[in-house]
């Protein structure tokens, strides 16, 4: 709320979030507000984390969003916080686990959700910065991150900086032009921006096996257990010349082996 106040309620989350975060944007810069005392108050925290926050503070009634552009304005609970006189309940987003950033780091890599089109345009905007910097492509940004841009289409900064690959110096550096591209593609082939990258907790869940409507066993191991019973029922001599094979549905019920008659054992 302070950078809120110190910013003249004059921007949006998305904005405040870098400034919190210690970003040294062109427009933060050009706007004095690299000098707030608030700028890089958070600098340790993620910045989905700081924006997470702010939309807390929004939902918990300290901050509201005012006008066609979402600015943040600060409402009487809010200056009540800023005089000490409230306390707001911050939760802190969890830690994805080592599996679950694996699956992600799979879902960055792969073409999933990638529009082809706009990873295209990316491409030759990357040779043309690659060529006036006189750097490799690669050094700009990897093939990695232009497909998350194809898949993500940012096109605000804050979710730019949530591309795999982009950090707090490529989002300065070339920031503004990507999203700039990602904008004119979207709008001429009229697809959807900002969208969610595919969910790495997603699972592809086995289809389940044969069974009956109840969960019981299969009707082919209902059988091989039918096989077993009648088994039980030969006369002794006939039992001994029973000849061993290997292993049916019957394992179902504990067996190990399936025995099979030889020819002339019936059941009584």
């Amino acid at each position: 709320l302070s950078s809120v106040f110190r910013q003249d309620q004059r921007f949006g989350g998305d904005y405040t979030a870098l400034v919190l975060k210690g970003s040294l944007e062109q427009r933060i810069v050009q706007n004095g507000h690299d000098k707030l005392s608030t700028h890089g108050l958070l600098k340790e925290v993620a910045q989905k984390t700081i924006r997470d926050w702010i939309e807390q503070l929004v939902g918990q009634g300290f901050l509201k969003k005012d006008g066609e552009f979402n600015l943040l304005k600060i409402t009487a609970d809010g200056w009540k916080l800023l005089k000490g006189e409230a306390t707001p309940k911050l939760l802190k987003p969890a830690m994805a686990t080592s599996k679950e950033r694996k699956r992600a780091a799979v879902i960055a890599d792969s073409w999933d959700g990638v529009d082809r089109g706009l990873f295209d345009a990316l491409r030759e905007l990357r040779h043309a910065k690659a060529a006036a910097l006189s750097v490799p492509a690669y050094i700009v940004f990897g093939d990695t991150a232009l497909r998350d841009m194809a898949r993500r289409r940012p096109t605000t900064m804050s979710g730019f900086r949530s591309v795999k690959g982009v950090g707090d110096k490529k989002l300065a550096d070339f920031g503004a032009d990507f999203i700039a591209c990602i904008t004119r593609y979207c709008e001429k082939q009229q697809i959807t921006t900002d969208t969610a990258p595919p969910d790495p907790n997603n699972r592809v869940t086995a289809a389940p096996s044969e069974s009956n409507d109840e969960g019981g066993p299969t009707l082919s191991a209902r059988a091989a257990f039918r096989r077993a019973s009648r088994f039980k029922r030969l006369p002794t001599p006939c039992r001994a010349r029973f000849r061993r094979s290997p292993a049916t549905s019957a394992n179902s019920f504990g067996m190990t082996e399936s025995l099979t008659p030889r020819r002339g054992c019936r059941p009584n």
